[in-house]
């Protein structure tokens, strides 16, 4: 018969040691048993930080309006016509300077534009770039869309 409280007992250790990075065989085996303490491992794993680590391909940034009409029309035409959509941003962003780099990627539900800046290559600069858009008074806000992903 197995005893909930060692089942319990064992599975509140097993979540410290993993919190801890210390994962620990020894204490309450499922079945109720102690386990010999000569059983006790711990590894701890070490990650190697890159100080700066490197963008995916395309470094996108998600970028919404303060007044969605200002993009609308680009946002309804892109679900209907993705490559005119693009067209009409293309045409959207020559008075903008802070988006000279960027070209249009997809929209969201939410209208908000998810734009692509093939030049930037690190993650201070995405940073930079959306902090570029997010300053212009008509931008709610301006973010790097980033997916860690782990060196090998």
């Amino acid at each position: 018969m197995i005893r909930r409280s060692s089942i319990l007992a064992a599975a509140a250790s097993a979540c410290l040691a993993f919190a801890s990075g210390c994962v620990s065989t020894s204490g309450v085996s499922v079945d109720g048993d102690e386990m010999p303490a000569e059983h006790d491992a711990c590894v701890k794993m070490q990650h190697k930080q890159d100080p700066q680590p490197p963008v995916s391909a395309a470094a996108e940034i998600v970028v919404k309006f303060k007044d969605d009409a200002k993009v609308k029309d680009i946002v309804d035409l892109f679900w209907k016509n993705p490559s005119a959509a693009k067209a009409r941003f293309d045409a959207f962003k020559l008075n903008r300077p802070e988006m000279a780099g960027a070209k249009l990627d997809r929209v969201t539900y939410s209208n908000e534009l998810v734009l692509v800046f093939s030049s930037v290559r690190e993650l201070d600069a995405l940073r930079k770039t959306a902090a570029q858009l997010a300053a212009a008074p008509d931008i709610a806000y301006a973010e790097p869309n980033v997916i860690a992903h782990p060196q090998h």
